[in-house]
């Protein structure tokens, strides 16, 4: 009896033994499949990381150019000036490497830089020193004469000179070398506008202006001369080989057209009524 029960034990073992194998292949078989199916997917969704970090890489090169290439162009409108002379063509400045060019910077792309007007040769509203002939700064009340601000210390440092008193001379925000002879108030209480001479000019200056300045950012028949070129240069070509030309368009009077509101600094030429007075006639 206890023969028979210890091969039944025996045949038992066995079978369950290869019951226990088969069981045990089928997991790890699953298992198997399972682990090659999820690095499968692993390595899938690598590779689509991959494709994605690559795109988005070159649309940040591409948004990082154009931004670069914008930052550079703003820069170089707050760096470079645009100055157009009477009837001249105009050219562009660059203040820190003293560098001319007469055709527009491409660095600039689509945007223009600050522009500024030169007067007529010769006509330019500028009061220099009486002593050193410099440009003057400020103006003797008893000794009605314009000085620098040197040649004012120096002859007003002793005796009944002290007791003189001084009026600043104001000069145009925009130019910095020509008298201020208008205040536009609209100017001043307003925000400029992006890309315009207004923006790099202080908060409680941009309303002085001289009168080429002046002219040139509000008159609505200024600016459209700007624009077009050809008819500029027709003109110009009229008034440099015509003397009688030039005398007629001295001699009319145009009314400086533009929405602003603004005031004389100094008194207004009793002929045009618009620039200011420059010279007084003794007779």
């Amino acid at each position: 009896m206890s023969q028979v029960l210890e091969w039944l034990e025996t045949e038992s073992l066995g079978r369950v033994g290869l019951f226990v194998t088969r069981i045990q292949s089928v997991a790890r078989r699953h298992l198997a499949k399972k682990t090659v199916t999820v690095r499968s997917q692993a390595r899938e969704e690598q590779r689509t990381n991959a494709r994605l970090f690559a795109q988005v890489a070159k649309m940040q090169s591409l948004v990082r150019m154009f931004v670069y290439r914008f930052r550079a162009a703003r820069k170089a409108q707050r760096t470079l000036i645009q100055y157009c002379p009477h009837f001249g063509e105009p050219y562009w400045y660059n203040p820190h490497t003293q560098v001319k060019s007469w055709t527009k910077p491409k660095v600039l792309r689509h945007l223009d830089s600050y522009s500024l007007a030169l007067p007529e040769e010769g006509l330019e509203n500028v009061v220099n020193c009486s002593y050193c002939n410099k440009p003057a700064e400020v103006n003797c009340n008893e000794c009605e004469d314009s000085m620098c601000r040197v040649c004012y210390d120096s002859m007003h440092c002793k005796g009944a000179r002290l007791k003189h008193r001084s009026t600043k001379i104001p000069h145009c925000a925009y130019c910095k070398f020509q008298v201020a002879t208008k205040a536009c108030l609209t100017c001043i209480i307003t925000d400029p506008a992006r890309g315009t001479m207004r923006e790099s000019v202080m908060e409680a200056d941009r309303g002085h202006y001289c009168d080429t300045c002046f002219i040139h950012e509000h008159d609505s028949g200024e600016k459209a001369l700007n624009l077009h070129k050809q008819r500029r240069k027709d003109l110009k070509n009229i008034l440099a080989y015509s003397s009688q030309a030039y005398l007629v368009n001295q001699y009319l009077h145009q009314r400086i057209i533009t929405s602003h509101h603004f005031e004389d600094m100094v008194q207004s030429c009793e002929e045009c009524n618009s620039r200011s007075s420059t010279w007084r006639c003794q007779d």
